[in-house]
């Protein structure tokens, strides 16, 4: 597989083996006023809350839709591997980090598994310890946005959002916007119907979730057990509901058609439940405009538009209904970068 080299490959975070990221710096440097290397910076934060990927996957792998974003954005660094990409015309750096969580696959180093919200802790100090070092790869860390997908995209809205409140304010780990991909929006239960499946909450809270297995799995009990006020806090839509965006920032939601709707989400036991349901598209759309907060949305092609892209790599996409979706991205991202 075409790898995009990392300018500065392997760096650390802090002191647990996952702390870790890659810093690639677009060819083209962008100036401050003291002829100091300062490009916008995009953060990415890719899927894992579970099983999967720290940065060297997200690096290695061309078989999901925001890779390709991801590559596309270094414009002219696709020349390393003989790759003609045209990006935006904004030059931006990409850092691809990990960051804390329950566990990784067996090449991803892990002092630990951790949960919520030591995890939204976590990814607070290091956001915080890469932008404290924006000299060194030479970004501006007043012009940085974020693209979290799956389980980094609920903690990192989540922190964002301010909970928990520990290190609000104290440090910079704030993104002027966010790009939220395929994250679960709710964990409530509605009407004795939980919004999102428990099997699903073990890798974000620690609680059981492994019915009838030989260990004695306690199925969803211990999730019904766990505090009304902490299944809210972990909830994306409650803050917009609640009225506690203060720490809202500009918000794209992007989901790839995927799922049928029907809740709990990510039932393994009903056929065609997805974790990554589309539906909550819409529904966390709904709650931004009933709060009055900026953001987009937009539900991508799913395993159809991967197949576009992925036909093409590793040469630059020239489907039509592909560089559309690139540049509505591209277009959302550009009145921050400057």
């Amino acid at each position: 597989m075409t790898t995009v080299v990392p300018t500065f490959s392997d760096q650390v975070s802090g002191e647990e083996l996952w702390c870790r990221f890659d810093y690639y710096q677009n060819p083209t440097p962008v100036l401050n006023s003291a002829g100091a290397r300062a490009n916008p910076c995009l953060f990415f934060g890719h899927t894992g809350g579970g099983t999967l990927q720290d940065h060297r996957a997200a690096r290695d792998s061309g078989d999901t839709l925001f890779w390709h974003l991801f590559r596309w954005l270094l414009q002219n660094q696709g020349a390393q591997n003989s790759e003609a990409l045209v990006g935006p015309a904004l030059h931006w750096d990409l850092c691809g980090y990990t960051s804390g969580q329950r566990k990784h696959k067996n090449t991803i180093r892990r002092t630990r598994a951790i949960y919520t919200p030591e995890s939204i802790l976590d990814w607070l100090r290091i956001v915080a310890q890469i932008k404290a070092r924006h000299a060194i790869y030479g970004f501006d860390p007043d012009k940085c946005g974020h693209l979290g997908e799956s389980y980094r995209a609920m903690i990192s809205q989540l922190a964002l959002l301010g909970w928990p409140p520990a290190l609000a304010g104290a440090q910079d780990s704030t993104f002027r916007f966010n790009i939220f991909a395929q994250g679960p929006i709710d964990l409530r239960t509605f009407s004795g119907v939980d919004f999102f499946h428990y099997s699903r909450h073990g890798e974000i809270t620690g609680v059981r979730a492994d019915a009838g297995d030989s260990n004695g799995g306690t199925g969803g009990l211990e999730w019904d057990l766990v505090p009304t006020w902490i299944k809210n806090r972990l909830s994306i839509r409650w803050y917009y509901e609640q009225g506690l965006v203060g720490g809202h920032v500009p918000t794209y939601i992007a989901f790839p058609l995927a799922g049928d709707g029907v809740q709990p989400l990510g039932n393994a036991l009903h056929v065609g439940s997805d974790p990554h349901d589309s539906s909550q598209a819409a529904l966390l759309a709904a709650a931004m405009a009933a709060a009055d907060c900026a953001h987009e949305v937009e539900v991508l092609l799913g395993a159809p538009y991967a197949s576009l892209i992925n036909a093409q790599y590793p040469s630059e996409p020239t489907d039509p209904v592909v560089l559309a979706q690139f540049n509505r991205f591209a277009d959302f991202m550009a009145p921050f970068g400057v």
